[in-house]
């Protein structure tokens, strides 16, 4: 009956396709926007934290996110976000949240990521961010995270 918790058609009853629709949402052309977007406001931290959200989302739903961003040039906008924006902890908790999502484990994707943010700086501004933001609670957890996870060597490398 229409109106009872998990009816279709009812308020709140996730819908079958909608998983598929955040994946077709995932393709190069919106990826293309969100970093143009990105790098057209750099200091409108209202429009980088909704940003830097949504590729986190759409990452979790298409790896092929992060091998489009890395090959689109998009981790050097991530780098210079994270950069400008180093005072803004509500931009820092998302970014260092994204770097942690996207570069956590030994995959390929994750490997190149990681690389990738290190080459913009990631790891010092993710320190510096650990530094600046101790006291507020979530920024601190992500810097933390963030800095941990581009800090470790894989352990394809160690001895």
């Amino acid at each position: 009956t229409p109106g009872t918790p998990g009816t279709p058609g009812t308020p709140g009853t996730p819908k079958h396709h909608e998983h598929h629709e955040v994946t077709q949402l995932a393709s190069e052309t919106v990826i293309t926007l969100l970093v143009d977007a990105m790098s057209a406001h750099m200091l409108v931290s209202n429009i980088q934290w909704q940003t830097i959200v949504n590729l986190g989302i759409l990452y979790q739903a298409n790896r092929l996110v992060g091998e489009w961003l890395f090959a689109m040039g998009g981790m050097e906008v991530l780098g210079e976000v994270m950069a400008r924006n180093l005072y803004i902890p509500q931009v820092q908790e998302q970014m260092c949240r994204l770097v942690y999502i996207m570069c956590q484990g030994e995959s390929p994707t994750s490997m190149t990521l990681k690389s990738g943010f290190v080459g913009v700086g990631a790891l010092e501004i993710a320190h510096k961010s650990l530094f600046i933001h101790k006291l507020v609670p979530g920024c601190a957890f992500w810097a933390a995270r963030a800095d941990r996870v581009l800090g470790a060597k894989s352990k394809r490398f160690r001895k």
